[in-house]
């Protein structure tokens, strides 16, 4: 294959006598024409030349070719060298979904459903991704997760059928929204920057509060990935959400796998506070700190990684007493009163003053945000003597043995 390189004359006086030489230890690529000379290049002006090289078979889909190329050239009586790092992909990275499924990547979903791979109406041959099917206020995602190993760009087709301005498909790139469509769309292309580095690809349609528009989906085909390791080694992280609780809260665990095979086991320890502990994403309810770790496996490696769901203890029952006109919590500090309609605003002391006749309780929260459960509650009938004027009436008036006030 050959490989055409460029050179621009960014200078103000004529490029002689230039050579390059093309360079690689890759061990797939063998080099057949590795130099290129050019007579003269002159201010402003480009020259291309054209080195060759043979690539094996064998060559993984993606694989990229680690490569130099060094110019030597005389400009204005002086000598000059340059060397360059070239590194280029080799294949195209492309799901089509022709496999009529989602196993060719490690394809992950999100959401009240799951995508799926379907054979309507494709962008080309004979299947395409289709959103699964959720109801108002719902959303349904898929992604990947993979290494870019050079910057590139991603690009795919996609097709909308919603409600305009209500429901969407909706592409991340790293939970930043790149772009988002709705309404009626035919196929058509979008195309995205990318950085070398880990990056997740996440395609997401989501609905509003009510109303249907159209045929209430989105398709997704043939995407075009940037330069990617597809073998990429076995790897975990874990998080919890959130990663400090109460007692008797619960905190959601999440393993998120990249690389290996793409088939894989979960075993999550200690596995008595977990609703379940062979999936990826199990509901934690420890009564203390605890420690959480997943033992991931593809078949051929064993990985692991750790989260620590921290448990904060609840306060006391608080116990409240009446004591003439005012109501007394047995709590120092953290005291927030109701009464039968809920919140008294600005009720936070120790001691409560009712202005009315009513049922009455606190509930105690601690400095780490945890509320006790409720006081006892104390029905206070209030009572007051109210003043009806200063005059005072004798009579009879003159009297005798008694008088009327």
């Amino acid at each position: 294959m050959n490989i055409n390189i460029t050179l621009k004359n960014a200078g103000v006086y004529d490029v002689t006598d230039v050579q390059g030489l093309f360079t690689t230890d890759d061990p797939y690529v063998t080099v057949d024409e590795g130099t290129l000379n050019i007579s003269s290049i002159a201010p402003g002006e480009e020259a291309t030349g054209s080195v060759t090289i043979s690539v094996s078979e064998g060559t993984p889909s993606g694989h990229v070719i680690a490569s130099a190329f060094n110019v030597s050239c005389n400009s204005n009586g002086n000598a000059f060298d340059y060397d360059f790092d070239m590194n280029f992909p080799v294949g195209l990275i492309v799901e089509n979904f022709e496999s009529g499924d989602f196993t060719h990547f490690n394809w992950q979903f999100s959401g009240d459903a799951d995508w799926d791979v379907v054979g309507e109406n494709p962008y080309e041959g004979n299947y395409c991704a289709k959103s699964g099917s959720i109801p108002n206020s719902a959303q349904t995602g898929m992604e990947v997760s993979m290494y870019v190993v050079s910057d590139g760009e991603i690009s795919f087709y996609k097709k909308v059928s919603s409600e305009a301005n209500y429901d969407y498909l909706e592409f991340y790139i790293d939970n930043e929204m790149m772009g988002e469509w709705s309404g009626e769309l035919d196929w058509s292309k979008e195309t995205y920057s990318v950085e070398q580095g880990q990056h997740t690809f996440k395609w997401i349609y989501t609905k509003d509060v009510g109303v249907t528009g159209g045929n209430d989906c989105a398709w997704v085909d043939y995407i075009k990935f940037p330069p990617v390791e597809t073998a990429q080694p076995l790897a975990v992280s874990v998080e919890a959400d959130p990663a400090e609780i109460c007692q008797g809260e619960s905190s959601q665990l999440h393993a998120t796998v990249t690389g290996g095979t793409g088939n894989y086991t979960y075993e999550w320890l200690p596995p008595s506070s977990l609703n379940e502990n062979d999936i990826p994403d199990p509901i934690a309810t420890p009564d203390e700190t605890t420690t959480y770790t997943v033992l991931v496996s593809d078949g051929d490696k064993t990985v692991f990684g750790s989260v620590t769901v921290t448990v904060y203890e609840k306060p006391d029952t608080p116990v409240i007493t009446q004591d003439g006109d005012m109501l007394v919590s047995s709590s120092e500090t953290g005291n927030q009163w109701y009464d039968s309609e809920g919140v008294i605003e600005g009720a936070t002391d120790k001691v409560y003053y009712p202005d009315h006749t009513d049922s009455y309780y606190v509930i105690v929260t601690n400095e780490n945000g945890c509320s006790s459960e409720p006081s006892n509650e104390i029905y206070f009938v209030y009572t007051s003597i109210s003043e009806h004027g200063s005059s005072v009436v004798l009579f009879p008036n003159p009297a005798k043995d008694y008088i009327t006030v």
